[in-house]
């Protein structure tokens, strides 16, 4: 039964192999992918079946399921199912090709292979193929600005990849207490994806410049993997480590202040989303510090922790769907849904926002800064949701739209619903407490749209990583322009074979070898 484990991240690799150049091969299997990996997580609510402990794997490679991962597997694989949705949905307007299935399956395999490898060896290796597959579904429109942020992302995720083998390194080799360096390297290379103060600037800037569909997943996903890294390999409720923790506690708390304060000056919808993104795992990233700070937490935190990642999945990718619907034509029953989720991100009183919130800050009650971090966290997510909704109906044009009747819309609604309901906890949900962050923020909303207030700065997406993607878009001017000597003949000759359909041939030979090793893995697994 265990092998059932190797569907969810195995089945769009093979997908690649059989349909190549055919989309109804390759929708049908983003489509199903996500499908099936929910049902191998109600085959192991009934099973439980064993780790698949492939020893003479890499550095000793662990398939299973925990806990923690079957929560995690079943909310990453619905948002990817409401992103294929709407991805074919895109497909039937002709806005999107066969190109951009390939790398969705390729990110697709790595995101759902990244939750269940409990090594680290494997979870490194699907992880770097989720992340480098992204820049194929970021830069999908191959015009000049995709490029550019495309070139962006694959600086700072070459980055990333780096530092977490450096990192995840040191974790295998067992060494205690893991030395300064590899702190850093796990501290930085994850937090890349989670929105680390200093290189934040990528979430907004990709969720702003990728499609719709992509945007998605990147948002309530892709995002998610990279927390993943933290709560897998810190050595979270083993020993204290006070001056680490502080570092993250720091680290999550500048996270929650600049992304209130950025977020504010944006003029695009999307963008908005991003900076949202980086104060919500901001908070979270302050609660792993604590709980280094008191490894005694972690028992009690780890599955609210969980649980808040794939809530605030949810809301960010259901609002990117909002977004997408309500910039065109302003449907009604959307701008409902819009406002539901707004509510539940800022965790107003009776939602389940307000219950998870509630659960996750009972243990912290003891700590002033994590009360005004929270009080803050609630506060700015009401004014930037105003902002979100306020931009949205300043950029609104009407034009066609893509249907969202079907299965997606019937998706939309049910995630919707299940965020909205307390089901997590009402008696944290009930707590009137978590409204006077709210009215706060409503106030000063209306108080400063009566005095006919504008933006006193306003900030391109991205900010500081857009400042370094125009420095490197004048540096590209500026070597045009310059006259270089013709590259030698034997060069000349190979330059045709760099690109176009060489390319493509070897991308496919290549998927080729990946999934010939897998499928000889998978045997030796059965057969053992």
């Amino acid at each position: 039964m265990s092998g059932v484990l190797f569907i969810p991240w195995l089945l769009p690799i093979l997908a690649l192999l059989i349909g190549w150049s055919s989309l109804r091969v390759l929708t049908r299997a983003a489509l199903w992918t996500p499908v099936l990996a929910v049902g191998v997580v109600l085959i192991w609510l009934k099973e439980r079946f064993e780790v698949l402990d492939l020893h003479w794997l890499f550095l000793g490679s662990q398939i299973g399921l925990d806990e923690q991962g079957a929560a995690l597997l079943f909310g990453v694989a619905m948002v990817w199912l409401a992103g294929a949705l709407l991805a074919v949905r895109h497909l039937r307007a002709r806005t999107l090709s066969v190109r951009f299935f390939r790398f969705w399956l390729l990110a697709l395999s790595g995101s759902l292979g990244a939750i269940l490898a409990l090594d680290p060896a494997s979870f490194y290796l699907f992880y770097a193929v989720m992340g480098l597959s992204a820049w194929g579904l970021i830069d999908y429109h191959r015009n000049t600005g995709s490029r550019l942020v495309g070139l962006i992302y694959l600086l700072i995720a070459f980055l990333g990849e780096v530092l977490i083998l450096v990192g995840l390194l040191f974790v295998a080799t067992g060494l205690e207490p893991l030395p300064s360096f590899a702190w850093i390297a796990l501290l930085i290379g994850f937090g890349l994806k989670v929105g680390l103060v200093g290189l934040h600037g990528i979430l907004p800037l990709i969720y702003h410049a990728a499609t719709p569909p992509a945007a998605v997943v990147l948002a309530g996903a892709m995002a998610t993997i990279g927390f993943l890294g933290w709560l897998r390999f810190l050595p979270l409720g083993l020993h204290a480590e006070p001056f680490w923790g502080s570092v993250w506690m720091i680290a999550g708390g500048a996270a929650v202040l600049i992304g209130l304060l950025l977020g504010l000056t944006q003029r695009h919808a999307r963008a908005i989303l991003g900076y949202s993104s980086i104060m919500q795992y901001g908070m979270l990233t302050f609660v792993v510090g604590t709980i280094l700070a008191k490894p005694a937490l972690w028992p009690t935190l780890a599955p609210l922790i969980t649980l808040y990642l794939i809530g605030h999945g949810w809301v960010k990718a259901l609002l990117m769907l909002c977004s997408e619907y309500l910039q065109k034509q302003g449907q009604r029953l959307y701008q409902i849904g819009g406002i539901s989720l707004a509510a539940v991100l800022a965790g107003v009183p009776l939602t389940g926002g307000a219950g998870a919130k509630g659960l996750l800050k009972t243990p912290l009650a003891q700590s002033d800064l994590s009360a005004a971090l929270f009080f803050l966290l609630a506060f700015g997510s009401t004014l930037l949701m105003v902002r979100f909704f306020s931009t949205i109906r300043a950029q609104r044009h009407p034009g066609p739209i893509v249907s969202s009747r079907g299965v997606l819309e019937g998706l939309f609604w049910g995630l919707l619903i299940a965020l909205v309901l307390p089901w997590v906890s009402l008696g944290a949900a009930l707590k009137i407490e978590g409204l006077y962050p709210v009215m706060a923020a409503l106030l000063l909303a209306w108080l400063w749209r009566r005095t006919r207030g504008g933006l006193l700065l306003a900030f391109a997406p991205g900010d500081l990583t857009h400042a370094l993607m125009r420095q490197l878009q004048r540096l590209g001017h500026r070597l045009k322009k310059r006259k270089q000597k013709p590259p030698p003949a034997s060069i000349q000759r190979a330059l045709p074979t760099l690109h176009g359909e060489r390319v493509e041939a070897w991308f496919r030979e290549g998927m080729i070898w990946v999934a010939l090793f897998w499928l000889v893995v998978f045997a030796i697994a059965l057969g053992g």
